[in-house]
């Protein structure tokens, strides 16, 4: 019969474990799950694809808590005095993990956001100096660009 401590302090197959996927896992199944995000998210930067990685570490995460709390229903499991404390740690630890992903969601849009209203600003910058023009050609088909007179205000 397991124990609580076991359960929830294994470092490598307990639902706290710090690799993504454990011995045992799939890892195509996480490569998918990774691929999904990474075209449904299409990150731009280094730091939109960490972000990226975040929600797919955590995603696949809580579905490893999902099996483990399943395991906790299995006969024999836990000692009934610890079943309901096992049941609010992984309840907890469940809660954590979508306040996680949720978190890393709204960090992503956040960032995106104010990368491309710094992509704009600095297209803005490069192009200050340019004033508005009209292609033209003259009668032996030279072009040029004719740009107005500057108007003052």
């Amino acid at each position: 019969m397991a124990t609580i401590k076991k359960i929830f302090n294994d470092p490598v197959r307990g639902p706290r474990a710090q690799a993504a996927v454990l011995p045992g896992e799939d890892q195509n199944a996480f490569g998918q799950l990774l691929a999904d995000l990474m075209s449904a998210w299409k990150p731009q930067d280094a730091m939109e694809k960490i972000l990226v990685e975040q929600i797919a570490v955590n995603q696949w995460k809580r579905a490893r808590l999902d099996a483990a709390k399943a395991r906790l229903y299995e006969p024999g499991a836990l000692e009934p005095a610890e079943f309901a404390l096992a049941l609010r740690r992984l309840c907890r630890t469940q809660g954590r993990l979508e306040r996680g992903v949720s978190h890393t969601v709204a960090d992503l849009e956040r960032y995106r956001k104010i990368r491309l209203a710094r992509a704009e600003e600095q297209r803005i910058q490069r192009n200050r100096h340019l004033r508005p023009g009209i292609p033209t050609s003259t009668r032996e088909g030279k072009l040029y660009y004719r740009v107005p007179p500057a108007t003052v205000h």
